[in-house]
């Protein structure tokens, strides 16, 4: 049995740029984030970091023309998601705190953002 899991190891081979590439591209046109396209390729494919093959996440998705999903609207839509939960539940106080939280980080970032710009 343990022989059996030894092969098993043995036969996993590691993902080429390319492979990598084809895969990122494939999860950014279903509309993910790169956080999570990153989640997906250490969890499933057992790549620790993209950037170490060469290319970040967001390089790749940019080269190919498909805009990646920025913390930013990942941000305001979760907290469009707490106030649509808080319009049905008032009374949910650990709900209207989580959802206060994520404002402020959410205005914290729309500032880091417009001094970026500048």
């Amino acid at each position: 049995m343990e022989a059996e899991q030894v092969q098993e190891k043995k036969e996993e081979k590691t993902l080429t740029l390319k492979e990598v590439e084809k895969i990122v591209i494939e999860l950014g046109e279903k509309g993910m984030s790169t956080e999570n396209i990153g989640h997906i390729l250490r969890d499933k494919h057992k790549v620790p970091k993209v950037k170490l093959l060469g290319k970040k996440i967001n390089q790749i998705l940019r080269e190919n023309k498909i805009e990646p999903i920025t913390d930013f609207q990942t941000l305001a839509s979760t907290v469009e998601t707490l106030d649509k939960h808080l319009a049905k539940h008032h009374q949910d106080y650990r709900t209207k705190r989580v959802a206060s939280i994520k404002r402020a980080k959410l205005n914290k970032l729309a500032l880091y953002l417009k001094k970026k710009q500048k």
